[in-house]
């Protein structure tokens, strides 16, 4: 039926209206979503296929399904199939150009900085395997210093193999050892050490 409706003229950027109350992240009811939207939210790999292979085949700019519509949240269809776990769509959505890594959500939140703040470590990997912006910062902390905030190890590794600025200190003075250190995650700390941190940052 998706496709039988796509083909005859159906927009697929239609949105539902927004919302007064507050509702959370994975709450259908949300406003300015897309059936695109609702597809992520339900599941329905197959039919978002439809909406990526019709791409081609829509001449009208206006009719082509549209990934970066973001809702009243600020969540694009590209960062909700990274939350839904449906990684392979994602990728899918990144290769052939119809998603933006680089997008942020209503509070101008990069989609690392989400994952790690949402401790979802596969969505985290998978943005670092595409290579987006280690060092991006959000309200004043770089992805590395989210990562040891919120207890990441395998997160903080994969920053460090990607480049990721080891060495920066926060508006208290503190740097990333440091940190590691003070709330007990000497795991976090050795993993610093190994990629080359500057471990004269925290007086042993």
């Amino acid at each position: 039926m998706t496709n039988a409706l796509l083909k005859n003229g159906a927009n697929p950027n239609i949105r539902t209206y927004m919302t007064s109350s507050l509702v959370d992240e994975i709450n259908i009811n949300v406003g300015l979503q897309t059936p695109i939207h609702r597809a992520v939210y339900a599941s329905q790999e197959r039919i978002l296929y439809i909406y990526i292979n019709i791409l081609e085949n829509i001449s009208n700019e206006n009719y082509k399904p549209n990934f970066n519509l973001q809702d009243e949240h600020g969540q694009s269809v590209f960062s909700l199939t990274l939350w839904m776990n449906m990684l392979t769509i994602a990728k899918q959505l990144l290769q052939i150009g119809h998603a933006q890594i680089n997008i942020t959500d209503i509070e101008q939140t990069p989609l690392l900085a989400q994952a790690i703040m949402k401790q979802n470590v596969q969505a985290a990997l998978f943005l670092l395997e595409q290579n987006v912006d280690v060092n991006q910062k959000t309200h004043g902390l770089c992805p590395i210093q989210l990562a040891v905030k919120y207890h990441l190890p395998s997160v903080v590794e994969a920053l460090c193999r990607n480049g990721a600025n080891m060495n920066i200190i926060d508006e208290n003075g503190n740097s990333v050892i440091w940190s590691a250190l003070d709330s007990g995650q000497e795991d976090i700390a050795t993993i610093l050490v190994k990629f080359g941190c500057d471990s004269t940052q925290y007086d042993i």
